[in-house]
């Protein structure tokens, strides 16, 4: 499966919701919005194509470049335009090594597309092993090459049969081939699950250095720190995921250069001539900072590490943690958004979190 499908089948309408306050869209209903909003989104595929005949003309600018690699990220419809993404971001980062804004987007992209990976995968596997079980078999085969459609006519000793146009090779096989290029019976399903996890997180693992590499060219920004400590969280360290938090809330700043991002993707729409009342829904479908804290660091991360640290009375650890998200919520108020609402909303709703966590442990603490 292509990469960016990894990455990019989340749904925008949760983002494009939390951003809805940035825009022009006040005298609108839900109901209306998401109309309006998918209503554009059809638009823009239409208009797509024309990026790449600005191409040369743009071939040196790193914001048409970074404005271009956002757009197919979401929007592409081909295989030839999935491909341009990443030889988009080289080529920013080629005439402009230090580009902040391409970096943070890319790693954070990189960072997405390990975890998704990660969780695909090993969902396929526990699925496969589940339905097994299920029908009280013994064994699962992970297949060496798997038929990939559309399918074909072929005539073959006189009879119309169908034939796969091509095969692939599914990424699971990867992890268990043996050289021998056969499907691969397994049979002993919790040695195997433990196996797929173990070379799993080691990948996921190796996306450390590559934050750390682009944390160089921009050290004063605890976004990377959080990267990192999202990804030490999911390997189950979680004295280094919290030192990591501990040395991003030291920093001077945390950005994904949200505004700088914004106007990229403005100028390509600019560009191609896409109609300026729809601008604003394909904008709104962007992510900024805070969110990424609110859903990762906090609510897959912190939360339930505090409840477990609830339980087991480390009441001096859970405050320090809840100090640090206090001064994570200053940096998010001092990230340049395109509007004042943006820029207070997700500071408050890193506030909100720390007060409904101490509601929790209030009440636990009271039974």
């Amino acid at each position: 499966m292509n990469k960016y499908l990894f990455i990019f089948s989340m749904s925008f309408i949760v983002i494009a919701l939390n951003n809805i306050e940035a825009q022009d869209t006040a005298t609108l209903t839900y109901e209306e919005y998401i109309k309006e909003w998918r209503a554009a989104e059809d638009e823009f595929r239409n208009y797509l194509p024309k990026i790449e005949l600005l191409e040369d003309e743009y071939a040196d600018d790193p914001e048409f470049l970074i404005g271009s690699a956002l757009l197919y990220e979401k929007y592409y419809t081909s295989k030839v335009e999935a491909e341009k993404i990443d030889k988009y971001w080289e080529r920013v980062l080629s005439i402009d090594p230090n580009n902040k804004v391409a970096l943070a987007t890319t790693i954070r992209n990189d960072q997405y597309w390990y975890l998704q990976k990660q969780s695909l995968i090993f969902d396929e596997l526990d699925r496969k092993i589940k339905s097994a079980q299920k029908r009280e078999t013994g064994s699962i085969t992970i297949k060496y090459q798997m038929n990939m459609g559309p399918y074909t006519i072929v005539r073959k000793n006189g009879e119309k049969i169908l034939q796969p146009a091509h095969t692939s090779q599914p990424q699971l096989y990867k992890y268990f081939a043996k050289g021998d290029n056969k499907d691969i019976v397994i049979t002993d399903f919790d040695a195997t699950l433990v196996q797929l996890k173990t070379k799993l997180d080691v990948e996921l693992a190796e996306s450390l250095d590559i934050i750390s590499n682009a944390e160089k060219h921009d050290p004063d920004n605890a976004l990377y720190n959080y990267l990192k400590a999202h990804i030490y969280f999911k390997l189950g360290y979680n004295d280094y995921g919290l030192n990591q938090i501990k040395i991003g809330t030291k920093k001077e700043y945390l950005k994904t250069y949200y505004p700088q991002i914004i106007e990229s993707v403005a100028k390509v729409l600019e560009l191609i001539d896409f109609p300026e009342p729809l601008r604003q829904f394909i904008k709104a479908s962007y992510s900024s900072t805070g969110l990424f804290i609110r859903d990762s660091i906090l609510n897959e991360d912190l939360e339930p590490l505090i409840a477990e640290y609830g339980k087991q009375d480390k009441n001096e650890t859970i405050k320090e943690i809840l100090d640090m998200v206090s001064m994570i919520a200053q940096q998010l108020r001092k990230e340049p958004m395109p509007s004042e609402a943006m820029q207070k909303g997700h500071s408050e709703i890193v506030e909100k979190w720390i007060e409904k966590i101490k509601i929790n442990l209030s009440m636990e603490s009271s039974r």
